[in-house]
């Protein structure tokens, strides 16, 4: 009798937990907040603005600037899956300042992405991940005087992080993500690292 109820009592367990893997797999929306750690030319920046103020040129920048992103993903199963969405990568603010008065520059890079991610669990709610694939990214070089500069690159991407389920619905994520070599010859090389938090739902 004891054995039978024993029997039972497991068979319910892994039943249930069956059902709460089932629920982990499929679709699911993920957004993030973060902090965006742009890097540029510095070298073709200042080029540009000893060009419209004059040599001796002093410069300040702010390349850290808040990021975002709106995911749709599909877990296949407990190990990987595929996403893809919007992000915005970064924001850049060159200011020069010369014998000639001040000039300023704006870059800006945003678009879209998909690509493959792959799971390594940790335990029942807490996993690594590592998130890649490709990006479109659109590049916009905005200078307080003179023309605007834009351009759309296809590159990689990749990130790693740790995902927790709070629920068979609800789950949390903080991840690093690296984004490189957008941009074009007037530009320059423009890359960024993010560190964000986000909160995904389980459809």
């Amino acid at each position: 009798m004891i054995a039978r109820i024993v029997l039972m009592t497991a068979a319910l367990l892994a039943a249930g937990s069956a059902v709460a893997q089932d629920k982990k797999i499929g679709l699911y929306a993920y957004g993030s907040v973060g902090v965006s750690m742009g890097k540029y030319d510095s070298a073709a920046a200042q080029a540009r603005g000893e060009a419209a103020v004059g040599p001796g040129t002093t410069f300040t920048e702010d390349t850290d600037r808040y990021s975002g992103k709106a995911l749709i993903g599909y877990r296949f199963n407990k190990y990987f899956g595929i996403e893809g969405g919007y992000v915005d990568v970064a924001k850049i603010r060159v200011d020069s300042s010369g014998p000639g008065g001040t000039f300023g520059a704006t870059y800006k890079l945003r678009g879209g992405q998909v690509g493959g991610i792959a799971w390594l669990p940790m335990s029942d709610e807490l996993g690594l991940f590592l998130r890649a694939g490709a990006a479109i990214i659109r590049s916009t070089y905005k200078p307080t005087a003179g023309v605007d500069d834009r351009s759309t690159d296809v590159q990689t991407y990749f990130g790693v992080g740790l995902q927790y389920d709070f629920s068979t619905d609800f789950f949390g994520r903080a991840e690093y993500e690296r984004y490189s070599k957008f941009g074009n010859a007037s530009t320059g090389d423009i890359s960024a690292n993010i560190y964000s938090l986000g909160l995904g739902y389980k459809f």
